[in-house]
């Protein structure tokens, strides 16, 4: 495929003094090789007009860039336009161009996009379907019958790795998680969606937007990306839903925990440390649900599923049957026994996740609740004491600890908390391993441990990284997993 080919489409008169093979498309200088086509984009920590010169040098012949430069080289060529990221979807449609294109669903959301994206993924690889999962932690492909782990480094990867995993097969879907910063980065422009579906909107990533307003209208610039038959599922309970139903156009469909008018209608009927039995309501039917995923935000994460399922019109009998078989996400409400103490790893690291994760425990507890908690260097600090204050006030005791504190001091981080600690029990260990060491020396028979924050995480990210991963750690003292 020559690059003149895709000029004499979108550019006609435009002269191309290299009629190049195209190899590839990269954003990434470093991945350029001979004949590459590179796309100067500006980021939110680099900027790519910067990387041309190394582009080039990898062997990159057709640059592309939206700002002015001052480089350039005669035998490569260089075309400036309007705006580098539209450019850039737009020549991987073209490059990447099939006819069998798979339906793209994508989860966005403050919590859950990982539990749902991975709910759904499960269900459909259980029915021997081909299919692909872009993820937080990872990317897995199920295609005929093998299963396969890519990764990662961002909740949404660039949008020239997406369309590298979409087109090595022809899934019939992929699951995606948008976070925000994927989509004012414009890390997935040019896709689009047979269904997007929001699980919630709470506080998170205000050192990136600055507001929740700023937040929550990033989020919502996925709507336009759906296709012209796609549809939208909306968590009927969450703040935003009515702002978010006005955008779209297309069909809405909701789910909800509190409003029994929404199309799918959950509730929880009994709850133990270990199970939980729920009620969903479509609008035609009650179906009955046994499940060893706890929380109540576990029931919203499977709401979610099971809407993403009957919109694409699966039985609602066997998506009964798929959800009663899901198990814990890694990292998400992992329950583990230890010498008769109960100890749950959860990523919950808002204010909201922590709160979800610490009202259920209160509602099944039987003794006492330790949590152990920190919060991140560098990211919002305004959430630190707001964190500390619904740790505090969930909990009998808390510790409070690091949690990738990056180059920020650990303690400066937990002195942010203390200001939102409450008259409560709370204790200072800034060395992880030692705070979990001290958790379980405090607990008894029965009490309930929480470690928030870092979930299926194996580095404590400081001034050095270090290899440290809660789950793995409580393995390794002999604690038996209950629920997967």
């Amino acid at each position: 495929m020559k690059i003149k080919k895709y000029f004499d489409i979108y550019y006609k008169d435009m002269i191309v003094n290299h009629n190049h093979s195209v190899k590839d498309i990269v954003e990434n200088s470093k991945m350029a090789s001979l004949n590459s086509v590179f796309v100067a984009i500006r980021g939110y920590k680099h900027n790519g007009i910067n990387f041309i010169e190394e582009a080039i040098k990898n062997g990159a012949k057709t640059i592309i860039f939206d700002e002015e430069i001052s480089y350039f080289n005669k035998n490569v060529n260089f075309v400036k336009v309007s705006d580098a990221r539209v450019e850039l979807a737009r020549l991987l449609n073209w490059f990447y161009h099939r006819r069998n294109k798979p339906k793209i669903i994508a989860v966005t959301g403050t919590n859950g996009k990982t539990s749902v994206t991975m709910y759904t993924f499960n269900a459909l690889k259980r029915l021997n379907i081909n299919c692909l999962l872009i993820g937080t932690e990872e990317n897995i492909s199920f295609y005929n019958g093998r299963l396969r782990y890519i990764r990662s480094s961002n909740t949404t990867p660039s949008i020239t790795t997406i369309y590298q995993f979409m087109m090595e097969h022809p899934y019939k879907y992929i699951i995606m998680e948008a976070s925000s910063q994927g989509i004012c980065e414009g890390r997935l422009l040019g896709l689009k969606f047979k269904v997007v579906c929001f699980t919630n909107i709470t506080q998170d990533h205000l050192d990136y937007h600055k507001t929740m307003d700023n937040y929550a209208n990033a989020k919502s610039r996925i709507i336009y990306q759906l296709e012209d038959k796609g549809m939208l599922i909306l968590n009927k309970d969450m703040n935003y839903f009515s702002q978010f139903k006005r955008l779209c156009i297309n069909r809405v469909y909701t789910y909800s925990m509190q409003d029994e008018t929404a199309m799918i209608y959950g509730k929880i009927l009994d709850r133990k440390i270990g199970r939980m039995q729920l009620a969903i309501d479509t609008l035609y039917k009650k179906k009955i649900v046994n499940t060893k995923l706890i929380g109540n935000f576990n029931l919203e994460n499977l709401l979610a599923t099971y809407t993403i399922l009957h919109s694409l019109h699966f039985d609602d009998a066997l998506i009964v049957e798929l959800l009663e078989n899901m198990s814990a996400v890694k990292g998400r409400m992992n329950l583990f026994l230890l010498n008769k103490v109960y100890i749950v790893v959860d990523f919950a690291h808002t204010p909201d996740g922590i709160k979800q994760v610490l009202e259920y425990f209160n509602l099944v507890k039987t003794k006492k609740i330790i949590t152990v908690i920190g919060c991140g260097g560098h990211r919002d600090v305004s959430k630190r004491p707001i964190m500390a204050n619904v740790a505090t006030t969930y909990s009998d005791l808390v510790i409070f600890t690091e949690d990738n504190s990056r180059d920020e001091n650990v303690n400066d981080i937990i002195a942010d908390m203390e200001k939102g600690a409450i008259n409560h029990t709370y204790l200072i260990e800034p060395d992880r391993k030692k705070a979990l060491d001290l958790a379980i020396e405090k607990a008894e028979s029965e009490d309930i441990i929480c470690i928030l924050g870092k979930g299926s995480e194996t580095e404590i990210i400081s001034k050095e990284i270090k290899k440290f991963s809660d789950i793995d750690y409580i393995r390794n003292l002999g604690g038996k997993r209950l629920n997967g």
